[in-house]
């Protein structure tokens, strides 16, 4: 009965679900310490970026009316616009 018990802890141990504690893609670069809020996943930024979005793609565009509508928002604007 002892064995049955012990056989049936282990396998409930080993049928739980794993999770990852942050969903960070393999060789993502390091959050940047001086932007906290970024998100992990930010891709390179192009040449004449004016915004990163949310999602961590970013945007070239002059008007902040619907810039990163389509990518969750704005997080942070590199230049007054």
């Amino acid at each position: 009965m002892r064995s049955i018990f012990a056989a049936a802890v282990v396998l409930s141990f080993l049928a739980a679900p794993v999770y990852a504690a942050d969903p960070v893609a393999p060789g993502a670069p390091a959050a940047d310490p001086a932007h906290p809020n970024d998100p992990p996943n930010v891709q390179e930024k192009p040449e004449g970026a004016t915004a990163l979005c949310k999602d961590g793609s970013w945007t070239k565009t002059h008007n902040h009316n619907g810039a990163c509508a389509s990518h969750k928002g704005v997080v942070r604007w590199l230049q007054d616009i």
